[in-house]
């Protein structure tokens, strides 16, 4: 490991970790651990133990074990004596550093917290016992002079994002985000899950994709029953709207679903606390939320910088028509909040039948018109208030004669790069061979068979299938074996279905 990525390591890990801990300083800590690790190469450091740090019985919880160490430490005098004392071992460079950041956390170096000058920083440290070495102070200061080491203290300066919202009830960082941010926070940018999760279950996933490769990652997970979660630090770029430059102004939210498919909806629960965190992130921000459709809105959305579905279309609903707005506004007391419905229609088998539900609505109609035979449609209270039957029952079929005015949607198709070029999609279209060419992004819907990792509505790369929503045709081109839908393009006829 070079010098240089051995500050980036450690920086970014000390970044994610302090705010915790109400340091408002990194270099300090990471030219410690530079010097006293060697940079990484001491026997120290083969234990994850960067710091120099002694065992003490109850003062560290997240060490892994002990070991000793052959070094010695200087006496006043400037003499060395041998140590035979046990230092604590950690299972992670990570768990090094918290295990630092947990040592210092005790009455005798209370002083450090707030402090945002390095050199005071080293001073107060020193002061509390921190090291033996009389030099202590200048030889740290002299290792964050020499490797610029105060640009990761540029996040603590004029920009109130250290703190996370005391809204959030569960904190679980992940090691998806890029360090401290460059930009102060300007921007709100809802996602969904593509789950039913808690905030906890999301923040966990995030922490485990951290650990197995997957680059995914926001600063707050909003979960069904409306609790909320911290995955990435406020202070910290997460991985979320497949954009650094909005990742690095925006505070990214994920929110479950209450029901994966038809709207993709978000319960009442799960809407409040997003509107309450928007607001509280909204207010101590500074930021005007609005929503304006492009990119210099302080409302954003991820489907503005990927070819993704994200956030949904009821959260996208609630994002156009400006209730989302509206509802953040009044949480910071301007105006007043538009009313959440929590009604939804369901079409399953049956009520207890969970499992065979193929959608929910917030339109009565709408769930008519795609339930089948074999199927029913529920309200919120598990009361069937629709069944098609006899000769007015339909189902999805494949392979029959179209006609217009017939309702349409498409099997699974596979999406492939465009024709002299090496992306899915191009100008807002996506890729879909089946379909004779390119169709809209906001008439595509990821399959549940999609190959590029998970049904997540992002579509990752070439493996990923996707089927054409429901639309309508207007128009039959027999010799070409073509439809023209009433979203104004034509698609080959072979891969649609329509209910009969």
């Amino acid at each position: 490991m070079t010098h240089e990525q051995f500050i980036e390591e450690i920086g970014a890990a000390v970044q994610l970790l302090v705010p915790e801990y109400g340091i408002m300083v990194c270099s300090p800590i990471i030219a410690q651990a530079i010097l006293e690790s060697a940079w990484g190469t001491s026997n120290k450091a083969l234990f994850h133990n960067y710091f120099g740090l002694k065992y003490r019985p109850g003062r560290v919880s997240c060490h892994s074990g002990t070991f000793i160490d052959g070094s010695s430490e200087q006496l006043k005098d400037g003499s060395y004596v041998p140590i035979t004392d046990q230092w604590y071992a950690f299972e992670s460079l990570e768990k090094g550093v918290e295990g630092y950041l947990q040592f210092i956390n005790t009455p005798n170096y209370q002083a450090l917290k707030g402090v945002t000058d390095p050199y005071e920083y080293l001073t107060e440290i020193k002061k509390a016992g921190y090291a033996t070495s009389q030099n202590y102070v200048q030889n740290v200061w002299k290792v964050i002079q020499d490797n610029d080491l105060q640009r990761f203290d540029t996040f603590t300066k004029g920009q109130n994002i250290m703190a996370n919202s005391t809204l959030a009830t569960y904190r679980n960082p992940t090691r998806n985000h890029s360090g401290a941010r460059t930009q102060k926070i300007s921007k709100i940018t809802p996602h969904e899950m593509a789950a039913n999760w808690t905030g906890k279950q999301c923040a966990d996933y995030f922490e485990s994709c951290g650990r197995t490769g997957r680059q995914a990652s926001s600063n707050y997970c909003v979960g069904n029953g409306g609790d909320i979660a911290v995955s990435v630090d406020e202070a910290n770029r997460a991985w979320t709207s497949s954009s650094e430059w909005n990742d690095q102004r925006a505070a990214t939210i994920e929110v479950s679903n209450s029901v994966c498919g038809g709207d993709w909806p978000v319960s009442p629960a799960a809407y409040n606390s997003l509107v309450k965190l928007s607001a509280d992130i909204c207010k101590r921000n500074g930021i005007n939320p609005h929503f304006t459709g492009g990119t210099d809105g302080t409302i954003t959305m991820h489907k503005q910088f990927a070819a993704t579905a994200c956030p949904g279309p009821y959260l996208e609903h609630k994002i156009r028509t400006g209730d989302f707005e509206r509802d953040v506004k009044a949480a910071m007391g301007q105006g007043t909040a538009k009313p959440v419905s929590n009604q939804l229609y369901r079409i399953r088998k049956t009520w207890a039948d969970v499992k065979s539900q193929i959608g929910a609505y917030k339109s009565l109609e709408n769930a008519k018109k795609a339930c089948g035979i074999g199927y029913s449609v529920f309200d919120k209270d598990g009361k069937a208030v629709y069944t098609p039957s006899g000769s007015t029952g339909k189902k999805w079929v494949q392979d029959t004669i179209l006609k217009a005015g017939d309702k349409v949607i498409s099997v699974s198709c596979g999406i492939a790069v465009w024709p002299g070029t090496n992306n899915c999609i191009k100008d807002d279209l996506v890729y879909i061979p089946a379909l004779g060419g390119g169709v809209p992004l906001s008439d595509i819907e990821e399959s549940s068979d999609t190959g590029d990792g998970k049904k997540d509505n992002y579509l990752a790369n070439y493996k990923a299938r996707v089927f054409l929503l429901q639309c309508t045709v207007t128009a039959i081109d027999t010799a070409k074996d073509l439809v023209k839908l009433d979203r104004g393009y034509w698609v080959k006829a072979g891969p649609l279905m329509a209910l009969r």
